[in-house]
């Protein structure tokens, strides 16, 4: 059987009278205009001029000011920035870098999300915040459109922005939210709590009209993140693909969380950061995680659950600043659920091995670390030997034991 493919005679839809000549004419308007842009895109004159133009339309896209002292490249390859500044609408800095390479699509200042497709950005400096009484960060207020078409009402037609891959190298950023108590406590255990955290020099703390902020440094070495969608929380908030990280972040002035690599999801919407993490590398430690942390309170409430098979207690210190800070003086593995509650911090370790010197640890055992005590629950453990030194270097104060026992010995336990 033979089969032709082709058009039957009398099937034609030719355009005909003066529609022809009005889609011919736009394609010759289509095809000039582009044939323009290509060749203003080749004088230093024009790729300013273009890329200025760009920048006034994206800088139009935030509810804020961008400012670029110096810029190079051209509409097509992208541009290389130099001296960026972005701030808010009250003209506080949200990002400042010496220099950016951005890729971007024109297409999408004009309306809907905008969309980049690729930003390295180096030796920045983002500072991100959140007010006492406000529901918004900074960050997304300035990258919310202040002209965006018609709604529903509900924010879910809101403009977003999408970073297809963001870079930042030898950067930092700031997160200040509102210290306030765990709003679970009562009156009296939060105003006791509070005097508690504003006598506590380990933190970074800031008065401002309304309370005082609570501040978390990221100091980053390389940080690789894909698809980094920043919209409101009617559209899901933040979500970014991390690919690679190594930084150091402080809770407090010291010690920091040392990441030496990292991969893994985040999720930020309405203050609980939400993240899996297949796998991070410290100094001396590696495993992997899921959980939440929620900042919406004074302190960051965690509900975390890490599987570790290699760990030591040194790489810990940002969370139990007393810790030795010597890899020699104990680690090994464990799966580790961590746990705020009102009573205080949960650490629950299941199937440990703790060796430190003179000591191995096997079993299980719970603590619960609160403002004036330490409080063990569900403890099964057996030390085979047991030296006590060495135990008391996991408490903040010294255990109503002292000396060195020879043998072993097995504690049980429940509260």
């Amino acid at each position: 059987m033979n089969v032709r493919v082709g058009r039957r005679r009398g099937d034609s839809r030719r355009v005909r009278g003066p529609a022809r000549w009005l889609v011919l004419g736009m394609a010759i308007a289509f095809g000039l205009g582009f044939l323009f842009v290509l060749a203003l895109s080749q004088t230093a004159w024009g790729r300013s001029q273009i890329l200025a133009y760009t920048l006034r339309t994206l800088g139009g896209r935030l509810n804020g000011e961008l400012a670029v002292q110096r810029l190079e490249g051209n509409v097509i390859t992208g541009a290389r920035l130099y001296d960026i500044l972005v701030t808010d609408a009250a003209g506080a800095p949200l990002a400042a870098a010496d220099s950016a390479y951005i890729q971007y699509r024109i297409a999408s200042f004009l309306g809907g999300d905008v969309v980049i497709h690729r930003l390295v950005a180096y030796d920045a400096r983002v500072e991100l915040f959140r007010m006492p009484g406000d529901t918004v960060w900074n960050y997304q207020e300035v990258l919310t459109d202040p002209t965006p078409d018609a709604t529903d009402g509900t924010g879910a037609d809101a403009g977003a922005t999408l970073l297809e891959s963001l870079t930042l190298i030898d950067s930092e950023v700031s997160v200040r939210r509102p210290l306030e108590p765990d709003p679970r406590l009562s009156q009296e255990a939060q105003d006791a709590r509070m005097e508690e955290m504003l006598a506590d020099t380990s933190y970074v703390l800031e008065e401002v009209p309304g309370g005082y902020l609570r501040t978390t440094i990221i100091d980053i070495e390389q940080v690789g993140a894909e698809e980094l969608f920043i919209g409101p929380t009617e559209r899901g908030g933040t979500y970014a693909e991390i690919v690679n990280a190594n930084a150091d972040v402080y809770f407090r002035r010291d010690p920091p969380l040392e990441v030496r690599e990292g991969r893994g999801q985040l999720h930020l919407r309405e203050g609980v950061l939400e993240f899996r993490v297949p796998e991070v590398v410290l100094p001396n430690s590696r495993g992997e995680g899921l959980g939440s942390i929620d900042f919406t309170s004074g302190r960051p409430m965690y509900n975390l659950f890490i599987d570790s098979p290699s760990f030591s207690l040194s790489d810990l210190r940002w969370l139990y600043p007393w810790l030795p800070d010597d890899p020699e003086a104990g680690g090994g593995s464990a799966e580790v659920r961590i746990e705020d509650r009102a009573e205080g911090r949960l650490v629950l370790a299941r199937d440990l091995l703790l060796e430190m010197p003179g000591t191995e640890v096997t079993g299980d055992f719970g603590l619960i670390s609160g403002p004036e005590s330490v409080r063990f629950i569900e403890v099964e453990l057996e030390a085979n030997p047991l030296r006590v030194e060495s135990v008391e270097a996991l408490f903040p104060d010294d255990l109503p034991v002292q000396g060195l026992v020879i043998g072993g010995a097995t504690i049980r336990g429940v509260s």
